[in-house]
């Protein structure tokens, strides 16, 4: 498995935040503005490190649009996937990237000390440690199928 530190991937990128009472249409446009594709939601600008969810492209697509909510109106504490799994950011990047596969989700937040500092997503994989990961889930697949 890869094994880069979560710390080293996220270098020089800010988190991105939100509180519960932002807009999805605000939300979109902070995601878009930082080509992000998604932003870790936080209770009030006073409390920044305290995380309660998580909003990303998924749920724009399957809590926003499917159910024809208005996204200028619509606060991302409706919509948001709450107390999403975090991963710290001293660990492997294999690490998130297996939590990632089990649990079919694209993001994750990053934490330190229990405040968030950032995202990993499946954009993070690239050339040969996405072919080395895969072989390797193939591998884990076939003792599966034998076992």
């Amino acid at each position: 498995m890869p094994n880069r530190i979560v710390r080293d991937i996220i270098a020089g990128r800010a988190p991105l935040l939100a509180t519960a009472s932002t807009s999805v249409a605000s939300a979109i446009t902070l995601m878009l503005s930082n080509q992000g594709g998604s932003a870790i939601v936080v209770t009030a600008d006073n409390k920044p490190d305290e995380l309660i969810g998580m909003f990303t492209e998924h749920d724009l697509m399957t809590r926003v649009v499917q159910q024809r909510r208005d996204p200028a109106t619509t606060p991302l504490s409706a919509v948001m996937t709450p107390n999403p799994q975090t991963i710290d950011l001293d660990r492997r990047f294999g690490h998130a990237m297996h939590l990632m596969h089990l649990n079919g989700y694209r993001h994750i937040p990053v934490v330190e000390n229990g405040r968030p500092v950032g995202i990993v997503s499946l954009r993070d994989v690239l050339g040969s440690e996405q072919l080395k990961f895969e072989e390797e889930l193939q591998y884990l697949e076939k003792i599966g199928e034998v076992l």
